[in-house]
């Protein structure tokens, strides 16, 4: 098995980040490269809603947020960016379309619930969130709406993947994916429990497995 340097992506990032906010053509491609590799319809937003982004326009902020909650092994960021990649149908989408969920969204498509928790807990958001009346109590479809308008704005909206992994997975979860010397097979495994009992959804779905096979071969964990 190729090994992937657990710290590669994180540095490829911050090279991005400190030479500019935005992604340009003279900076090194690799983030962008690997972003498409597992969200291959990011490569551009037309014919799509306004909802959609390019992966050149969210890796800035993905990188950002794994960084930020301290994301490094490159197994998590896969997982991560795989799960990313499935809920928001390679970031063409920023709400929930099915059913349409009030409150639903972001690049991982948390929750209402999950949202409210994220704005509570980025000091950037307190503003905001405060001007929304009734957040505490029994919320509408529309308080849901607003406080999900706050989080679906960038860069919050691709910090989600990672503050949602690292405040809501255990520390074995987290472990199995960093594990010096895991086998693919314990990776797969390390996915297939991350997804279900973090994320909430079995692998079988949406082809989760899939793109989590893309992941790998995009950051040599594959065999």
């Amino acid at each position: 098995m190729k090994f992937f340097s657990s710290t590669l992506f994180a540095t490829i990032c911050a090279v991005i980040l400190a030479a500019s906010q935005t992604v340009h053509a003279d900076d090194p491609p690799q983030a962008v490269d690997i972003i498409l590799a597992i969200m291959p319809d990011s490569a551009t937003c037309n014919g799509k809603t306004a909802e959609c982004t390019t992966a050149a326009d969210a890796a800035p902020y993905l990188i950002q947020g794994f960084q930020i909650y301290q994301v490094s092994h490159a197994a998590e960021i896969g997982a991560i960016l795989a799960t990313v990649g499935t809920e928001s149908v390679d970031l063409a989408f920023r709400t929930n379309q099915s059913p349409g969920r009030p409150g639903q969204g972001s690049s991982n498509m948390q929750l209402y619930e999950n949202n409210l928790e994220f704005a509570r807990s980025n000091k950037n958001l307190t503003e905001g969130l405060n001007r929304i009346e009734g957040v505490s109590e029994n919320p509408t479809d529309d308080i849901k709406n607003a406080v999900r308008e706050l989080v679906i704005a960038d860069p919050f909206n691709f910090w989600t993947g990672p503050w949602f992994y690292s405040t809501h997975c255990t520390d074995a979860q987290k472990a199995a994916f960093t594990k010096k010397g895991a086998t693919e097979q314990e990776l797969d495994d390390a996915f297939s429990d991350y997804s279900l009992s973090c994320v909430g959804v079995e692998t079988t779905a949406d082809g989760r497995m899939e793109r989590w096979t893309e992941a790998k071969k995009a950051f040599g964990l594959s065999e």
